[in-house]
């Protein structure tokens, strides 16, 4: 996959900032920039082709978002390391918080939503096929995103958005089978919605992204000094 900190350009546009900070964004979340790695401002600057200002201001941006951290000795940031305990925080409060926004989608589930949602899925599983990880990054994220913004709840779908900025949203590339038992997840939470059964439609959610969790607890186990186990012990 290409590198997504190509030069931007159009130094000077008002959407400079936004487009360093997506360029960013994207480059944690797909692994281009893993855990512990160090985000030096000028090498972002030279590889983005922007000034210092935006580069800087999306650094701040994404630190309150969570996904970076300021290093502890010689300033500057770091793409941030999520201990344990703040991995199985996450994927608890996804439970409670996605569970919650699935069954209220459920009782406003219309044609036109349902039909995004397995649009959305298809394209994940086609994603998966051809080799495409930041495809699947996306396919997936927006997949859970329909449906919290089907729940009609705006703080809610935005407490939600901000636990998506952890390693935790990795799942899918992580285990050779775990985007196709996505899938078929994903298949299981859409007929429940179609059924517009919120209890089901928790339920199903709920062990989707409990499965996903007990699948990167043995991903950890098993590759404890790889990029993503790694993320036990790095301060």
């Amino acid at each position: 996959m290409a590198s997504l900190l190509q030069p931007i350009g159009g130094r000077g546009a008002p959407s400079t900032l936004a487009m360093v900070k997506v360029r960013l964004q994207e480059a944690i979340r797909t692994g281009e920039l893993a855990p512990g790695d160090r985000l030096i401002q000028e090498e972002l600057c030279q590889r983005l082709d922007v000034s210092r200002q935006p580069v800087r201001e999306a650094l701040r941006s994404l630190q309150s978002e969570g996904l970076v951290a300021e290093r502890e000795r010689g300033g500057g940031y770091v793409v941030r390391v999520f201990t344990e305990e703040e991995i199985r925080e996450n994927y608890e409060l996804r439970k409670l918080l996605e569970g919650r926004a699935t069954a209220q989608a459920a009782d406003d589930a219309d044609e036109a939503f349902l039909r995004n949602l397995e649009a959305t899925n298809a394209q994940f599983r086609e994603s998966g096929s051809s080799g495409d990880p930041g495809g699947v990054l996306e396919a997936n994220r927006r997949f859970h995103s329909l449906i919290w913004q089907q729940a009609h709840w705006p703080l809610q779908a935005s407490i939600i958005g901000q636990l998506w900025c952890s390693v935790t949203t990795f799942t899918p590339l992580l285990l050779p089978d775990r985007a196709r038992l996505s899938f078929d997840e994903h298949l299981r939470i859409i007929e429940a919605l179609r059924a517009r059964d919120p209890v089901q439609a928790r339920k199903a959610m709920t062990e989707h992204i409990g499965r996903a969790s007990a699948d990167f607890e043995l991903l950890r186990s098993e590759d404890a000094e790889g990029p993503f186990g790694s993320v036990r012990g790095r301060p």
